[in-house]
């Protein structure tokens, strides 16, 4: 949520150096509802809210964030940011490491690099299970989340 409040964070960390994930809302919309799901229900009775309200509810708080960070990078100096796609980042993690160091002018060692092969190699993504999840938990549809996402892009041109 910290993304609705880029300026903020930035007068606090004023030498921050951001680094900004974009990822298939058609993944993250289901994958952060379970996940803030798991802390309402540790804190109210398990699976107390209306799911498909907090659908709704979880698909506009993403809308506001997505449209803050973009108000923001229009008005920031690209070297305080750098966007990272999620699918390449996984494909090769460490050459996006590399592209990330090399925007913020960092130095990337051989040692560096062979910390992160070995990093990668034990923390393989899934290495403690899957949560499942589906926009169908949600009574939401990919072409639904996909022209929330079109309609939130136009509003903007």
């Amino acid at each position: 949520m910290h993304s609705t409040y880029m300026d903020d964070l930035i007068k606090q960390y004023p030498d921050a150096r951001i680094v900004i994930t974009h990822r298939d809302p058609v993944s993250v919309v289901p994958s952060w509802a379970r996940l803030l799901e798991s802390y309402i229900n540790w804190s109210y009775i398990p699976f107390a809210c209306d799911r498909i309200e907090y659908g709704r509810y979880i698909t506009d708080s993403l809308v506001l964030c997505a449209k803050r960070v973009m108000e923001w990078e229009e008005k920031t100096d690209p070297s305080v940011y750098f966007d990272v796609v999620y699918s390449q980042m996984v494909k090769d993690p460490i050459k996006m490491v590399e592209n990330i160091y090399e925007h913020f002018g960092l130095e990337v060692t051989e040692e560096f690099r062979e910390n992160m092969r070995e990093w990668i190699k034990e923390n393989r993504q899934g290495k403690y299970g899957r949560r499942e999840y589906s926009l169908a938990d949600y009574n939401l549809t990919q072409d639904q989340i996909r022209e929330i996402g079109r309609a939130s892009c136009r509003e903007r041109v």
